[in-house]
């Protein structure tokens, strides 16, 4: 999903618990695609680390269009 939303021109913020492998895939993502993808280390399941990645999220593209669980 993150990829086809790249593909059509999305800035996307992707999630993992595992901080080394989200920043490598981010990496990847926005090398194959062009477009800015940030990764986030997190659990979904915490709402402190779901309000931090929001936080983030709007910190650095201003907004949150599209959210994917």
């Amino acid at each position: 999903m993150a990829e086809a939303l790249a593909n059509a021109g999305a800035s996307v913020v992707i999630t993992s618990t595992n901080d080394e492998e989200i920043k490598s895939r981010a990496a990847l993502l926005a090398q194959a695609t062009g477009q800015d993808i940030v990764g986030l280390s997190g659990d979904v399941s915490r709402e402190r680390d779901c309000e931090r990645i929001i936080d983030a999220t709007q910190s650095t593209f201003g907004r949150l269009d599209i959210l994917v669980n």
